[in-house]
């Protein structure tokens, strides 16, 4: 028979057995709740991370100060420069031929050498304004009004009926902008090649922006 100390000391054990068991979860929670959280791992990490997303960046559109010369096609088949067979295959026969009146060019033809013009034509073929002497062929004008399916091309800018103000004041640094007292709309300048000279293009635009003229201008 147990005696009154020996049941007061497993008594007390018996609590301070109970005490350490149920502290321990406790201490285990507080340790887990004390982790950071770049310390904690979510579960199939590898699986439920989205890849990462390509970011977009705006390309700002290029500037370019000249629309070259030599880089030029008709419907995206015919030089500025050319011959009368290369024309007539893609183009077909012309609608006019006309003989100026040499007495009022300025010296300002292709293929004028001072002030004395040679006997050259002006020929006229689907919205086209081109100039002849003898086999040769060079680029006067375009206007799209007379031929929807008329387009000139530099391989990266198209022109045509479709191309807006906009568009070319985005994309060229321009050399002059004017509006047009007779037609209400306006027309640029551009130059023709990476030496600066007379010569320009002129672009044309109607009262909406759009583009209706593309001609080479070269002063008297």
């Amino acid at each position: 028979m147990r005696t009154m100390p020996q049941l007061l000391f497993v008594l007390i054990f018996s609590i301070f057995c109970t005490s350490c068991q149920s502290a321990e979860p406790k201490a285990d929670k507080a340790a887990a709740e004390n982790i950071q959280p770049e310390q904690k791992v979510k579960p199939n990490a590898a699986v439920s991370a989205e890849p990462a997303k390509a970011v977009e960046h705006e390309v700002a559109a290029r500037k370019y100060d000249y629309l070259e010369w030599d880089s030029i096609l008709i419907n995206n088949r015919v030089p500025l420069s050319t011959n009368r067979r290369v024309v007539e295959k893609h183009l077909g026969k012309p609608d006019s031929v006309v003989t100026p009146d040499y007495a009022h060019v300025c010296g300002n033809c292709h293929f004028c050498v001072g002030m004395d013009p040679p006997p050259y034509k002006l020929v006229y073929i689907k919205g086209l304004r081109l100039e002849q002497l003898q086999d040769s062929i060079a680029f006067w004008g375009a206007d799209f009004r007379k031929n929807k399916k008329l387009f000139l091309t530099d391989g990266k800018t198209r022109f045509d009926r479709t191309t807006t103000l906009e568009k070319v004041k985005k994309l060229f640094n321009y050399e002059t902008l004017k509006r047009n007292e007779d037609t209400g709309g306006f027309w640029i300048r551009l130059q023709p090649s990476k030496i600066i000279s007379d010569a320009s293009f002129i672009l044309e635009f109607d009262e909406s922006g759009y583009l209706t003229e593309f001609n080479f201008y070269f002063p008297c």
